[in-house]
């Protein structure tokens, strides 16, 4: 992760292209965890400084959200503004996922810290999230 801190770059070592993911669902667990959608091609500028990062997401159950919810556009809002993005507006391409498994009770507070370490760095939310 290009501009991101030292905790973002430990969590997350490995990207894979999310069509590879659509092409084989298996390869994403079915755990608790964290994920992280980047834009493939690079950086793109925000209020301070530049990121990579479109979205940060935690799940009960990484391979639900991820495939189910955001590849098939099953779901709330926030899942059907994704699988536009993904699906209908052709950026699945160029989108890279990446996900640390988190236990039970962990995954939604590690998620709450890298969506603050992110607005504190960037003053604002990663483009694909919204501010709650």
């Amino acid at each position: 992760m290009n501009s991101q801190s030292e905790m973002m770059r430990n969590l997350f070592a490995q990207w894979v292209p999310l069509s590879t993911v659509r092409e084989d669902p298996s390869s994403i667990p079915d755990a608790c965890g964290l994920y992280v959608f980047r834009k493939r091609e690079g950086e793109f500028g925000r209020l301070v400084g530049k990121s990579d990062i479109l979205y940060i997401g935690s799940s009960r159950n990484l391979r639900q959200r991820i495939v189910h919810n955001y590849l098939r556009g099953v779901g709330g809002e926030t899942t059907k503004r994704i699988h536009l993005n993904l699906v209908k507006r052709a950026y699945m391409e160029h989108v890279d996922l990446t996900f640390t498994l988190k236990g039970e009770r962990e995954y939604e507070k590690f998620e709450k810290e890298l969506r603050e370490q992110y607005e504190n760095e960037h003053h604002e939310f990663p483009p694909w999230n919204r501010a709650r």
